[in-house]
């Protein structure tokens, strides 16, 4: 199967930004799980955050779905102190917490914002207070 959805991961001060451009299958799903993953994993436990920009994200397919799913119950188990998503389109969000029973039961800080800045500096709060 090919890949659909583009995306980028960076980490700056121990946030963990993901951008997400597009529509994802599971395909795409998997590889940026699978990234996130093994940064996470580096960090040898180390508290982060997740910043997760949705300004051009157009949505995921059911199997895709289930693959951020599985990739959210795993990061409810690590040390992530705050999650941040970007969106201006709010339909995409209350799908994606529809498809994905682990963002409605999560136990990690999470807020969202229409611009990253303002992302940004609310999770700077967080790993300040922490």
């Amino acid at each position: 199967m090919v890949k659909h959805g583009d995306y980028t991961v960076t980490v700056e001060n121990s946030v963990i930004s993901v951008t997400f451009i597009g529509m994802f299958n599971e395909v795409a799903s998997q590889h940026v799980c699978t990234q996130v993953e093994d940064i996470i994993n580096g960090m040898n436990g180390a508290s982060f955050c997740m910043l997760f920009n949705l300004l051009d994200y157009e949505g995921s397919t059911p199997e895709a779905h289930k693959v951020g799913n599985t990739h959210f119950e795993w990061l409810e188990q690590q040390n992530c102190i705050g999650r941040a998503t970007i969106v201006t389109q709010q339909a995409l969000v209350y799908i994606a917490k529809n498809e994905q029973s682990s963002l409605r039961h999560s136990n990690i800080k999470t807020k969202m914002f229409d611009n990253v800045a303002d992302g940004k500096a609310w999770l700077q709060s967080l790993q300040t207070n922490q």
